[in-house]
């Protein structure tokens, strides 16, 4: 138990000024019974999300938008 859990993170799309952006909206876990446990942090106007793998962090980039 000493190893981290995996998860993925739950992303819905935010659209502004016509341009797609993604939005983390929470997380999900693999549970020891073979379920998966889906914690949302804030729920996404449209209702949809997808669950993705959590992509590694990587420094930022000149013209990047993503921080708010």
């Amino acid at each position: 138990m000493d190893t981290p859990k995996s998860y993925l993170e739950a992303v819905a799309t935010i659209t502004h000024n016509g341009k797609r952006y993604p939005h983390r909206v929470g997380a999900a876990f693999l549970n020891s019974d073979g379920t998966i446990g889906v914690v949302l942090n804030s729920l996404p106007l449209d209702g949809r999300f997808v669950l993705r793998p959590v992509r590694p962090k990587s420094p930022s980039t000149p013209g990047d938008d993503s921080a708010e």
